[in-house]
């Protein structure tokens, strides 16, 4: 008989579409792709398969029809991806498994074609095809020729070019399948059959035929025959001999299976075994005996597990308590290498038990106190605390440490929050919820102080850090933040003492040797000093914040001994990741000020906040900034009244400043004389002391004197500063002549190396003597170049607006005056005469204004030289001045007329 037709009708594949369909992850995807496969064409199943799979990506019988597919047209590659596809999730697919090795063998791979079919013949120990391939693989024999693409065939019951199935000619049928022996040599499949691995179906047992029932012979004849007879006795031990018979069957194929080489794997060998599998040999195949031992077994393994379960707890618990007592002690200092000490044991804990609360809370303290002091990632702290803040609840082992990691995280990062006000509030309420509990916790006390710095509180932060410092266990930290604030306020003597204290506890601390450095910088007693400390004992990592002040004692020091450029490239460092704290940006300030770049000192100054509710008290560093901006804005009353307020050595210098714009030469001395007693090595100190020596010299002698050691020290310094000063000196004294020549080089090859922070004080000077020499345009040109340089201060702006003035435009005159009066609270005298001149010069002011102008000229009698006076008066009414009882001198020029610059110009060269 013929095996019968396989093949789906027309209506089951057009159901099957339909269900596909509708619904593309429905499993009838597999069974349309089985039908194009039975009819030969394994284009459209994989076409459906894709359709099915993107669907269901992870049906994985879905995937091993799509590889049969491939396997039908030949793309052994494509096969094997989705093979391995599927044999990677599921292990036991027994034709996954047995495909893939025989694509492997398609594609000539045999090393790795022996596990695979080595697993294959594992799940199917009873496939001859399995084992015929994987004789072949160890052999490295490719395998026969595939069968041909297959051509499509017509549904079952559907005509083939007009004909009837009945009526076509059937397919021949294919040879019978032999049954190969137990231990055959290796077999060759057709040349025009595809393996079994391929076709499924050839797994499956075919159907026995039915023996022929054959015609019951004739009854023979009993004649003459003589009867058997037979033993009524049944033999004995029926079932041991079927048993041995059984056994000896099971006997030769398991030791033909062990002994054939087929369990080898590439690269590991299988010693060979005798197995010995008579019946009589009993041990092993006892139920009772093996129940028995499996159960002493079990008895034996839960006891010893359980002992060892708990010896292992116990050993870790102890090793956990061990490193969370280690990491308490390493913290105590708050030095940056014994925080990061602490914070590896607790990783080292958390290696141990990663479920241990007290070890997540250790972290959280930790991990904040060193975000604080030293500007590390904050996440860690935050992901700590989403683990365990809602399993521990206050009282309870490890809300302290919460506390305190939480505040110290907070205050961190006041400077980068929407809302720092509300968290700061929150972070004091709950340090004071915690220390109406515990008063004696110096941890939470220093805390406290901390913030009510960030609140502007100065005071009391002052009185809370010097009680978290005070006594055996004051923390060095608190002893530094004691120091730090009283340099602020220009006590050095009181902060030095305190920073050895510290140190003395903690050798080294990196914060107690950056506060004194910066100490010694910033006050120029000792700049060598500060810079050796930085670059010895802090050239490590110690986090950004300790990074960004270093490179800012940097920047001061190496501007103290006149290294501009590599001050310049340290304050660029101490920018790039800078802490948002007052004290930091009020130093960048500065820094800006003394480099002449008053922009960037304003921009800096205008980063600092504090976060309180109320006003920020006064901070005697913010103090010292607004104080040197007066200074650069042209306002020395205003900048000297603050500059009295605080004590140091840099307040004492912008009070000398202050003075000398004041016309108080003696009290800028001995305002330098108390920064020279404790700076002997201040050169610009030097320099501005000799400046106000010439200006207050009673005598040419005394005059000269301290010209030729202003002299000497321009030579000395690298900047222009000397030059400068020099030039004031003979300015103010009325030596107009060595003035300009002084000024010019004051101003002339200005750079890094050689810079000019007074620069736009030179050029005022400067436009101011060639006004008087009557060159407007060179004037002109000065001022703006000082006004490129430094845009609010006011000497320069009035001066642009009197050589307007003189150039014949009262009315831009009158428009840059009423700008400056309109920033000054007291308008200077000399500033209320131009104001004058400007009204009655101009045509577009009414009589009612110039008869106003005219009114305000007798009070400016005695504030203003007489000669001014009466130049202003003659251009209100020339009778005025005769009035006043003042006379013009005989160089007075009418204002309203333009100057003749080219005839004056030549004349001034030759």
């Amino acid at each position: 008989m013929g095996e019968p037709d396989r093949r789906p009708t027309a209506q089951e594949i057009e159901e099957l579409i339909d269900l596909v369909r509708r619904d593309p992850s429905s499993p009838a995807f597999i069974d349309l792709a089985e039908a194009y496969l039975a009819l030969g064409r394994p284009k459209d199943a994989i076409k459906v398969g894709n359709v099915g799979l993107e669907a269901s990506p992870d049906n994985l019988e879905g995937r091993v029809v799509l590889a049969r597919a491939f396997a039908s047209l030949h793309m052994w590659k494509e096969a094997q991806g989705e093979l391995l596809r599927v044999v990677k999730v599921d292990r036991s697919n027994r034709l996954g498994f047995a495909l893939l090795g025989e694509v492997l063998l398609r594609r000539n791979d045999f090393e790795r074609a022996v596990p695979v079919l080595q697993h294959a013949q594992n799940l199917d120990p009873t496939s001859p095809s399995i084992l015929s391939m994987l004789k072949r693989a160890r052999q490295n024999q490719p395998l026969d020729p595939p069968a041909p693409v297959p051509q499509p065939v017509p549904p079952r019951g559907e005509t083939n070019y007009g004909l009837s199935l009945e009526e076509a000619a059937p397919p021949a049928p294919p040879p019978p399948r032999a049954t190969p022996p137990r231990a055959p040599a290796v077999p060759a499949s057709s040349p025009v059959a595809p393996t079994m691995a391929i076709q499924p179906a050839a797994f499956e047992e075919p159907p026995r035929p039915k023996k022929p029932t054959a015609a019951p012979p004739p009854p023979m004849s009993v004649e003459g025959v003589r009867p058997r007879v037979i033993s009524g006795a049944k033999p004995q031990n029926a079932a041991s001999a079927a048993l041995r018979q059984s056994a000896a069957v099971g006997e030769t194929y398991l030791n033909d299976l062990l002994t054939g080489g087929l369990l080898d794997v590439a690269g590991v060998r299988v010693p060979d075994a005798d197995f010995d599998l008579r019946p009589d040999r009993r041990w092993g195949r006892s139920t009772r005996r093996a129940f028995i031992f499996l159960f002493v077994v079990l008895v034996l393994g839960i006891g010893g597990g359980g002992t060892w379960y708990w010896w292992t707890e116990k050993q870790k618990s102890e090793a956990v308590a061990r490193l969370q007592k280690e990491s308490k002690e390493s913290i105590g200092a708050g030095d940056f290498a014994g925080l990061e000490e602490s914070l590896k044991k607790l990783g080292n804990a958390l290696e141990k038990d990663n479920s241990n609360l007290i070890t997540f809370s250790y972290v959280v303290e930790t991990a904040g106190i060193e975000a604080l002091l030293y500007g590390t990632d904050t996440n860690r702290v935050d992901q700590a605390l989403k683990a365990v803040a809602k399993d521990i609840k206050p009282g309870q082992t490890g809300a302290r440490e919460l506390v305190i990691g939480k505040a110290a995280v907070e205050l961190s990062r006041l400077g980068s929050l929407e809302a720092p006000a509300s968290t700061l509030a929150e972070v004091r309420k709950m340090l004071d919820d915690y220390l109406a509990k515990s008063a004696d916790d110096k941890w939470a006390v220093w805390l406290k102080g901390r913030a009510m710095l960030a609140a502007g509180e100065r005071k009391g932060a002052v009185a809370i850090l010097k009680s978290a410092a005070d006594g055996d266990a004051g923390l060095p930290i608190a002893m530094i933040d004691l120091a730090d604030l009283l340099v602020d306020e220009g006590k050095l003597d009181e902060a030095i003492p305190l920073y050895d204290k510290a140190l003395a506890k903690s050798k080294d601390h990196p914060l107690a040797v950056l506060g004194k450095a910066m100490a010694l910088a910033e006050s120029t007693v000792d700049s060598n000093a500060a810079i050796d400390d930085l670059s010895v004992k802090l050239d490590k990592n110690l986090g950004p914040r300790v990074s960004a002040y270093r490179n800012l004692a940097f920047a001061l020091a190496q501007a103290n001994i006149e290294d501009y450029v590599k001050s310049n490239e340290a304050l660029k460092k101490a920018t790039a990741k800078p802490p948002v704290e007052p004290r930091f940006w009020a130093r960048v300030a500065w820094a800006h000020y003394i480099k002449g770049d008053f922009a960037s000192a304003a921009n800096a100054r205008g980063k600092i906040a504090w976060y309180g509710k109320n006003k920020a008290e006064d901070d005697p560093t913010v103090q010292l900034v607004d104080a040197a901006l007066l200074i650069a804005s042209g306002l020395p009353d205003k900048a000297l009244d603050l500059a009295s307020k605080i004590e140091g050595i840099r307040p004492r210098l912008l009070r000398a400043y202050a003075q000398l714009d004041l016309k108080d030469a003696k009290g800028a001395i001995e305002s330098l004389d108390v920064i020279l007693e404790k700076a002997k090595d201040n050169l610009e100190a030097q320099i501005l002391k000799e400046e106000a020596k010439m200006v207050a010299a009673t005598s040419d002698k005394d005059r000269t004197a301290a010209s030729e050691a202003l002299e000497k020290l321009a030579r000395k310094a690298k900047s222009k500063l000397g030059r400068h000063a020099l030039g004031m000196g003979y300015f103010l004294t009325g030596n107009l002549k060595d003035a300009q020549t002084q000024l010019e080089q004051a101003v002339a090859d200005v750079n890094e190396e050689a810079p000019n922070p007074l620069s736009y004080r030179t050029r005022t000077a400067l436009a101011e003597i060639l006004l008087a020499n009557g060159d407007i345009p060179g004037a002109g040109k000065q001022l703006d170049q000082a006004l490129a340089t430094n845009s609010g201060y006011f000497p320069t702006r009035v001066m642009q607006a009197r050589v307007v003035l003189r150039n014949g435009e009262p009315d831009r005159a009158i428009d840059l005056l009423t700008a400056v009066i309109k920033e000054l609270e007291k308008i200077p005298p000399d500033v209320t005469l131009m104001q004058i001149e400007a009204a009655c010069a101009s045509k577009k002011t009414t009589n009612k204004q110039k008869d106003e102008a005219k009114a305000a000229v007798p009070g400016l009698k005695g504030q203003v030289a007489d000669d001014e006076l009466a130049r202003v008066a003659a251009v209100c009414d020339p009778k005025l001045a005769a009035e006043l009882g003042v006379s013009a001198g005989a160089s007075a020029e009418k204002p309203a007329e333009k100057p003749k610059t080219p005839k004056k110009d030549r004349r001034r060269r030759r």
